[in-house]
């Protein structure tokens, strides 16, 4: 296994490849002073908006689909179209 460094070079050694994907998860998922007031700043204005969805009605909404909510959605999707980047055809959705 190889990985490719941030300089462009090729990285053959496993540890060395584990320490490049760990630093570099942690550089994605680590919020930068800036990116914090932005989220503080737009969770403040969010405040300020008027709830237009009652809490029953969000309940509904973030809940899990039911097996038969999956199915219709599975049903309505085009044919011979792959929706994902993996490729998969909606036909073998169907079929699982």
């Amino acid at each position: 296994m190889a990985s490719r460094g941030e300089d462009g070079v090729i990285i053959n050694d496993p540890d060395e490849i584990l320490e490049q994907t760990h630093g570099f998860y942690k550089d994605l998922f680590t919020q930068e002073e800036e990116d914090a007031t932005v989220a503080e700043e737009t969770r403040a204005c969010l405040n300020l908006l008027k709830e237009t969805v009652k809490n029953p009605e969000n309940l509904r909404l973030v809940a899990e689909p039911d097996g038969a909510e999956v199915d219709m959605i599975v049903a309505m999707l085009p044919a011979e179209k792959a929706p994902g980047l993996d490729g998969v055809i909606i036909e073998i959705l169907r079929d699982c």
